[in-house]
């Protein structure tokens, strides 16, 4: 049980699988802050890349999208205060509209990506 354990967390952090999470992750950002795009959509328009990569890979590209479209989603929510595309995003606006118009308005975002990777 431990062997497949730690077999699979060292197939995860091997480099194409890490590089596919980053790019994932980016991908995720631009898609979830863009007003309009869902993290669906996102996920729609990464499938046929996913086709020509291994298992693991494709996961791993698939699971950055979703994690980083959660939070992606919530800075064009809190920052020009646009009507959310999902619950989530709606009480992440709530809560980090009186927090934008301070000083520094990045602490606004971190109860939001805080709250997305604990969800």
């Amino acid at each position: 049980m431990d062997n497949m354990i730690f077999s699979a967390l060292f197939e995860v952090v091997r480099l194409p699988n890490l590089l596919a999470t980053g790019l994932g992750v980016f991908f995720g950002l631009f898609i979830g802050a863009t007003p309009g795009l869902t993290i669906s959509l996102g996920m729609v328009l990464l499938l046929p890349v996913t086709f020509a990569l291994p298992p693991v890979t494709s996961i791993c590209l698939l699971l950055g999208l979703y994690t980083a479209g959660m939070t992606g989603g919530s800075f064009s929510a809190i920052t020009v205060s646009l009507a959310p595309a999902s619950m989530r995003r709606s009480a992440r606006s709530k809560r980090g509209e009186p927090i934008q118009y301070r000083v520094v308005p990045a602490i606004g975002y971190r109860p939001t990506a805080l709250s997305t990777y604990h969800a």
